[in-house]
């Protein structure tokens, strides 16, 4: 059973009535201290030092809550008594009242709302409270747990079963697992306990299940009560040396979908080429790190736009001629133009770029007014003015309930609002970002 307590409409109103203070686009190099009570526990106090918490964190729990709303603080309570077991997964608790930026956000809808995050990227949320918190918990601490295991070892095999399990299947794979446990990695798993791990990850739609993984790449999937005698064949593909079998992914890489560029004559090329264009500027400590979910993104968003990575540390002029002083940073361009740069998470690509994509779809509005273009030397001249319209997006607002639904993923657009709004800031909710160093 989850009970929740609505946003009614007097809420609503008592926040949107509130002064709308935008936050710096940029965190200082070294950020304030967040508020918090132990060594996992917080409690930011300004939409700044939530970010500052959440970039700093592999796996969080974050927790929407806010004063009037007793269902929040009963349910507080639970999320502190399971910080205490779980001292590698911070917990996050913000008042809305006192963030009220992060409705918008994070859209939501409903107090208290958990959302349970990877990487930045919201894994799985619960709108109300539900004593099943714990479950999703656990569910995305299996899928880090796989994803560090398959990284970690060159080879991996990876049994899902349910838990009435299937003996002859068992039988086959306690064998293997002992004849080629030096050379391959063996994990099992409980389909009953990760369901979307075993249908969002894997891609898999049977249990049981053996995928087979490769330096990181998934190479076989075997599905089905018939998949034992497939083993032994697929576990010799495994262990030998075939070039043909090592490029196989049928897992989509992400890597496919960003294109590396180096100069601005390699960055010109592709704005020329295509009609819409998101550049990712990341230093070389951060590829690593943050470059998988922007090929997520660039992936979810192709082909309609191109997306670009650029390492600032192979292209130092970039700093000075477009003004970046903070790491990540994402630049928005539309037929050439510079449209938006901003310093975002995954939240602001998927919303800011595909409400852009909608509206340029629609056609409903003229040229962006007095937009520039984007130079990378002297040597570049601007290009000829095109004739497609450019389309103008709106800064984030508080939304109303029921103008998005409330799924795990950001939606893939927007409805346009007011075009006066967009000359008031880049983007209406700012993200962790890294100083650069001057």
């Amino acid at each position: 059973m989850s009970c929740s307590a609505p946003l009614t409409n007097s809420h609503q109103k008592k926040m949107v009535q509130q002064p709308h203070h935008t936050t710096p686009s940029t965190l200082p190099l070294h950020p304030p201290s967040p508020a918090h009570i132990g060594a996992n526990i917080f409690h930011p106090k300004s939409l700044e030092e939530y970010h500052t918490v959440l970039f700093k964190s592999i796996s969080s729990v974050v927790m929407i809550k806010s004063e009037w709303c007793p269902v929040s603080k009963k349910h507080e309570s639970l999320l502190f008594q399971l910080s205490k077991s779980r001292p590698d997964l911070n917990f996050i608790f913000a008042d809305m009242e006192k963030i009220p930026q992060i409705k918008g956000e994070l859209n939501v809808k409903t107090l208290p709302t958990v959302f349970i995050l990877l990487n930045e990227t919201v894994h799985s949320r619960i709108d109300g409270a539900s004593e099943h918190v714990e479950v999703h918990i656990k569910e995305m601490e299996k899928e880090k747990h796989l994803r560090e295991l398959i990284y970690n070892n060159l080879r991996t095999v990876v049994y899902f079963h349910s838990r009435s399990g299937c003996s002859s299947v068992e039988s086959k794979y306690d064998d293997y697992s002992k004849k080629y446990g030096n050379t391959i990695r063996f994990e099992k798993l409980i389909y009953e306990e990760c369901p979307r791990l075993h249908r969002s990850f894997v891609r898999a739609t049977q249990v049981p299940c053996f995928c087979f993984f490769k330096g990181g790449k998934l190479k076989k999937r075997l599905e089905g009560h018939n998949c034992n005698n497939q083993l032994e064949g697929a576990i010799h593909d495994l262990t030998s040396d075939n070039l043909d079998y090592d490029a196989l992914d049928l897992l989509p890489s992400f890597d496919n979908f960003i294109t590396i560029v180096d100069s601005g004559d390699k960055l010109q090329k592709v704005l020329d080429e295509n009609d819409i264009v998101v550049v990712g500027v990341f230093l070389q400590q951060q590829l690593n790190e943050k470059t998988p979910a922007f090929g997520q993104f660039a992936s979810s968003v192709s082909p309609q736009a191109k997306c670009v990575c650029i390492n600032v540390n192979q292209f130092p002029s970039l700093r000075t001629q477009e003004g970046i002083d903070t790491v990540p940073t994402f630049m928005f361009f539309l037929n050439g133009h510079l449209f938006k740069k901003a310093r975002g998470n995954r939240y602001e690509l998927d919303r800011e770029l595909k409400e852009m994509i909608a509206q340029q779809s629609k056609d409903e509005f003229k040229r962006v007014e007095k937009s520039h273009y984007f130079h990378f030397s002297r040597d570049i001249t601007s290009p000829t003015p095109q004739t497609k319209k450019v389309v103008a997006t709106t800064s984030s607002c508080p939304l109303k309930v029921g103008t998005r639904s409330a799924n795990s993923t950001p939606q893939p657009a927007h409805h346009s609002k007011d075009s006066q709004q967009h000359s008031k800031s880049s983007l209406g909710v700012r993200t962790s970002t890294t100083s650069i160093k001057k």
